[in-house]
């Protein structure tokens, strides 16, 4: 009896320590289920969040250098602005140099009244070092442009990366566009355009109120502006940028990095810190 009665107690105690390991692995496979599931759901989030704001900067970039690209185009010797320019160059007495640069004075003033965005426009003339028509804008046009780097090409047309006014109030952040032409006189001169992006509905849509450093890179994945010490101008990103209007993620200096192609060619990108990302995984963890 005794020895039967110590075989159940036996068996018993297998059987509960069966059991626990048992709970104990459905409790463990339930947790790590639950934290890759919401690690891949907070993860998701983060990207989301990221490709919106990056998409709107982006959108907001392409709009302005577009609108640049069409001004140019109208100052260049083929455009109509163009054509006031040969007549102004052309003209053998002061009367018609006068009543043409007059002219022409009045037709960059108004492309500022068709473009409210647009802060500046001039011609530069290479060879005088000076612009063509002075005292059009806030600031008169110096050699600075000239050092601005450049991020893309498009039909002629040199894509500069954000930088601060040459035009305007200096303090101000802008992008540019510039385009070297030659008239009938074989004057070369540098047709430079400059405006201010409107990062405002980005921004609005950073609901978590993340600390967002923003670069533009050119098509080397090098990057030739950003607003953060820790990723200097110089650095490569990528080695190799994504198709147009695709993504990139990376990590560079402590930071998760998303990186967007433009249409035009150039990419912008976005970092967060990664210690922004891991305490929000923490919270999620303390609460598991």
């Amino acid at each position: 009896m005794g020895r039967e009665k110590r075989g159940k107690q036996t068996l018993r105690k297998k059987m509960m320590v069966v059991m626990l390991i048992s709970t104990m692995s459905s409790i463990l496979a339930v947790v790590i289920v639950s934290y890759m599931t919401i690690r891949m759901i907070r993860n998701d989030s983060i990207q989301e969040s990221m490709q919106i704001y990056l998409e709107q900067i982006t959108r907001e970039m392409d709009s302005a250098y577009y609108d640049m690209i069409s001004i140019v185009n109208q100052m260049s010797p083929s455009g109509l602005i163009g054509n006031v320019v040969e007549s102004y160059l052309s003209a053998e007495d002061n009367f018609d140099k006068y009543m043409g640069q007059k002219s022409l004075r009045e037709e960059l003033v108004k492309l500022g009244y068709v473009n409210t965005k647009l802060l500046g426009v001039t011609y530069y003339d290479l060879e005088e070092q000076s612009e063509l028509i002075r005292n059009i804008n806030v600031r008169n046009l110096d050699q600075v442009y000239q050092t601005i780097p450049n991020v893309t090409e498009n039909i002629g047309n040199t894509i500069q990366a954000m930088h601060s006014s040459c035009l305007g109030i200096r303090e101000r952040p802008v992008i540019s566009v510039k385009r070297r032409v030659s008239f009938s006189n074989r004057q070369k001169m540098d047709i430079y355009a400059e405006i201010e992006p409107d990062m405002s509905v980005a921004e609005r849509l950073n609901k978590e109120n993340w600390t967002y450093t923003y670069m533009e890179l050119d098509e080397n994945g090098i990057v030739q502006y950003s607003n953060n010490p820790a990723i200097i101008r110089g650095q490569q990103l990528l080695s190799k940028l994504p198709e147009k209007e695709e993504y990139a993620v990376t990590s560079q200096e402590g930071y998760m990095v998303m990186v967007y192609r433009s249409e035009i060619g150039y990419a912008n990108a976005i970092a967060l810190p990664e210690n922004t990302y891991q305490k929000e995984m923490n919270m999620w963890r303390l609460k598991l």
